[in-house]
This record gives C-alpha cells, structure tokens and sequence, in this order.
C-alpha cells in the first residue's frame, strides 16, 4: 500500500494491489474529485453515506437549524439553513458519480447513501459545495451546478487544471526544508 501527496500538483493518490484512488479538489469550483480504479478480479460496490451531524431540526431559543437530505437526479445531498433573529446562512453538500450504474437511498433518519454499482474502468465520485448568507435555494443550485461543470469538465481535466495552477504557484516562491 502506498500514499503520496503532491503539494506540486495538487493531488493525493492511494495504490494497493489491485486498486488505486486520486483525489483532487478543483480550483475552478468547490468540486472535490475522487476517481476510484478497481483492477480486481471479483470487483465491489462503492457506497458513500452523507450524514447530517445533529437532528434535521434544531432549535435553542431564537437559532433555528434546519438540514434536509434528498436523492434527486441520481445525486445525494445535505442542505443546511440556520437563522437567529436577521441572521441566516446557508450550505449545500451534493455527490454524485460517473462511470458505473448508481442508486441512492435515504438510510435512517439522517444520512443518505449513494451506492455505486462495480463495473469496469475507472468511478469519479464528485463532491460539490456551496454557501449563501441570502435567503433562498441558491445554494443546492450553486452546487449541483458545480457539479454539473465538474461532471462535464473530467477528472483528468480538473486534474490538469488544478497541477497548471498550483505550478504557477510553485513557480513563484521557494521551499526551504
């Protein structure tokens, strides 16, 4: 088993005997990219819960909590509203995979789960985010349009773009060890 972060590139990369994992988070977007190789004779399914941290519905006086979990579109998400008095923010977490059949589920009461059917050739499971300080539902569209972009940009060109930045980032400082 192996492990190698690439501050040059801007990648983490995963090898054991007969699978392999890179990663690498998008400068273009808040778009995280894992590409999953599985070289093994008898393949399995990926799955990949997301979980909401505290009850869907929170509240302490005035400071309201609210997160709701869906599957659409062949995605899971977690979307998370807080206010108190004028305050109110925002957050959207979506994932969604290429590459093999997909189903998604909500398991228990506050996780959703994507399962990736084993197939042949490499999986890329995206993660998307986004956040709002506005009220209205701009921050579940911001991420699923970030991953849409994603999606139809490629792992190896998020990967390429990502490198070409963080060269040109390294190109102008030095390291000192």
């Amino acid at each position: 088993f192996s492990e190698k972060l690439s501050c040059y590139d801007g990648t983490v990369s995963l090898r054991g005997d007969s699978v392999s994992v890179s990663v690498v988070a998008w400068n273009e977007a808040d778009v995280m990219a894992i590409r999953v190789d599985d070289h093994r004779a008898i393949r399995s399914g990926i799955q990949v819960d997301l979980s909401a941290l505290r009850p869907l519905v929170a509240r302490r006086g005035n400071h309201q909590a609210l997160s709701r979990l869906d599957t659409t579109s062949g995605a899971i998400s977690l979307t998370q509203r807080f206010t108190e008095d004028s305050f109110y923010t925002a957050s959207a977490l979506c994932i969604r995979a290429t590459g093999a059949g997909v189903s998604t589920e909500i398991s228990g009461r506050t996780t959703a789960t994507l399962m990736i059917s084993p197939g042949k050739g490499p999986v890329t499971v995206y993660i998307a985010s986004a956040a709002s300080d506005h009220r209205g539902d701009r921050d579940i569209a911001a991420a699923r349009e970030a991953l849409s972009s994603a999606e139809a940009s490629g792992f190896d060109a998020i990967a390429a773009q990502t490198a070409a930045s963080w060269h040109r980032f390294w190109d102008k400082g030095y390291v000192y060890l």
